[in-house]
């Protein structure tokens, strides 16, 4: 971004938001947003890609992940599992096993302990402990190109978001209620767990 002098051509445009623009321009699909940023990113795509082309050239890769520094010594974040919620709305959860048993999931049933959901990998699955409607995979598995996502049967998420408010409150969470107020309008409510 420095040696295409993004910034020095384009003042107004902010350093932070101009990383995240460049980043979606050359790594990511696309820019997807609108407006003036948009165009002033774009009058520069050429010179963006060309630097690119550039930097793989000096560091003697081909692929946009060769270009990834390796860490060494630094610990790797925990890996988390995927969460999947299956929206009741348009199916229902045993349809949705069934579905992924069919693709070759091999599903391990409802988790008794929270630590079975770490030991999951490959092509596994299971019921989570404490919500019926909520699949648990092992981390890394994507679902951005599933049908069932694409479709809407199901929905991809943190497991705090699979609960609703009566569960976070039980798990001793911060959760946010509203209520209708005179008028029509809405009124805000902290609640803790007891």
């Amino acid at each position: 971004m420095d040696r295409a002098a993004l910034l020095k051509a384009e003042k107004k445009l902010p350093p932070h938001l101009a990383k995240v623009l460049v980043y979606d321009l050359l790594f990511g699909k696309g820019l997807k947003c609108g407006g003036r940023w948009k165009v002033l990113v774009l009058k520069h795509q050429a010179r963006l890609q060309a630097e690119l082309a550039r930097l793989k050239v000096r560091r003697k890769v081909s692929c946009n992940e060769d270009l990834l520094v390796p860490t060494e010594g630094v610990s790797q974040a925990p890996q988390v599992p995927r969460y999947v919620r299956v929206n009741t709305l348009k199916t229902c959860k045993d349809d949705v096993v069934d579905y992924f048993k069919r693709q070759g999931y091999s599903y391990l049933g409802r988790a008794a302990r929270m630590e079975e959901l770490s030991s999951l990998s490959g092509k596994q699955f299971l019921l989570d402990p404490h919500l019926p409607e909520l699949l648990v995979f092992p981390p890394q598995t994507d679902f951005h190109e599933n049908r069932l996502y694409i479709a809407g049967h199901i929905i991809l998420q943190d497991k705090v978001w699979g609960a609703g408010a009566r569960e976070r409150l039980w798990w001793g969470w911060k959760t946010q209620a509203k209520r209708e107020g005179p008028g029509g309008g809405s009124a805000v409510e902290w609640s803790e767990a007891w």
